[in-house]
């Protein structure tokens, strides 16, 4: 039935992930779409970050194309996605490592939504290494 479908596909994804985050995230994703459910329904954030961990570009191109479809059909939580990609669940992700990474989502108004709410929260822990990223980075357009 469907609803047992939808209810095994989290852990499904979850255990999946653990060898090969990204294949896990892209199928659950897509099951969520055959099944009519919410896309972001199986969006394990340690996976996502796992994913970004092997191959950021990768995550970033997927992450991206999911906020874009999540704020296309009106989902006010799109943000979250990419802020998931960002978010330093194994210990390895600096916040200037990940202002680069938001540098290059292609998307302008999504890039520059998205290193602004990033920067804001970098500035109220570190000004100093915020403002050393924008300073160094001036063709993004942003303002601190």
């Amino acid at each position: 039935s469907p609803r047992a479908q939808k209810a095994a596909l989290a852990p499904i994804v979850a255990a999946w992930g653990q060898t090969d985050p990204a294949a896990a995230l892209q199928w659950g994703t897509e099951q969520q779409r055959v099944l009519g459910g919410d896309v972001a329904g199986t969006l394990e954030p340690s996976l996502l970050s796992a994913w970004a961990q092997k191959d950021p570009e990768a995550a970033l191109r997927w992450t991206e194309a999911l906020a874009l479809e999540l704020k296309a059909g009106g989902k006010e939580y799109y943000p979250q996605v990419l802020e998931i990609l960002g978010n330093d669940y194994v210990g390895h992700t600096s916040r200037a490592t990940t202002a680069d990474l938001y540098s290059k989502i292609k998307d302008p108004a999504l890039r520059t939504e998205t290193l602004t709410r990033h920067l804001q929260a970098w500035q109220a822990k570190d000004p100093a290494a915020a403002q050393a990223w924008l300073a160094a980075h001036p063709a993004l357009g942003l303002k601190p």
